[in-house]
Formats: structure tokens, sequence, C-alpha cells
């Protein structure tokens, strides 16, 4: 049990330090705090799917949130741009190597959209 405490504990430590990283290196997630029009939540309803997205945008750039808040994958909406973070990378514990237009179960993205 104390090994898989501290795998678990270093893949969340791992993420956090990451999600950091990526708040302090992307104004358009801290820029625009004062202000509504830095933040936008995307229409994502549909039937029997708990998907929800949001972007926050700066002078410079633009990053696309989505979180699957399911048991089941989803489909991401099309966005150009540079992957960020997925909560999903084997890294962080998860099942997911490479990008790709799904969402797995409980998971979520961060893209850098190109403005």
């Amino acid at each position: 049990m104390g090994r898989c405490c501290s795998c678990a504990h270093q893949a969340f430590h791992r993420y956090i330090s990451e999600l950091n990283s990526l708040y302090l290196a992307n104004p358009a997630l801290w820029e625009a705090d004062e202000t509504h029009e830095g933040f936008q939540w995307l229409d994502c309803k549909s039937d029997n799917k708990c998907l929800f997205g949001y972007t926050r945008t700066a002078a410079s750039q633009t990053v696309l949130a989505m979180f699957n808040f399911s048991d089941r994958e989803a489909e991401m909406p099309p966005c150009s741009g540079k992957l960020l973070l997925h909560t999903d990378w084997r890294c962080f514990g998860g099942q997911t190597d490479e990008p790709g237009t799904k969402l797995p179960p409980f998971s979520g993205v961060r893209v850098a959209c190109k403005n």
C-alpha cells in the first residue's frame, strides 16, 4: 500500500507543479482576471453529457479548457493549437500517451489556441 500511495502522491505533485508552471507561462490564464472580457463559457450543452468548457483570453493568446465529468469518452471541439496539459497523461497517473480528439472519462485539457 505504501508504494501505491507514494506513486499517486508523486503523480499528483507532478500534475500540480505542471499546472502552476502552465499558469505562470500563459498570460491568458491571469492577465484579464479583473474583467469579464477575459473569460467565456463555451456552449457545450447536450443531452446526457457532462462536458464543460471555457476560454481565457489575453491580448496575446487564448487558452481553451475542456472538462469531461462523465464516465464516458467525449469528443473535443475543434481547436487548432498546442496541447498544454492533459489530466490523463501517464506522467500524472493516467492512461493517455498521445493527444487525440477524444476526452477520456473524468479528464480535462488545456489548449493554447491560435488567435
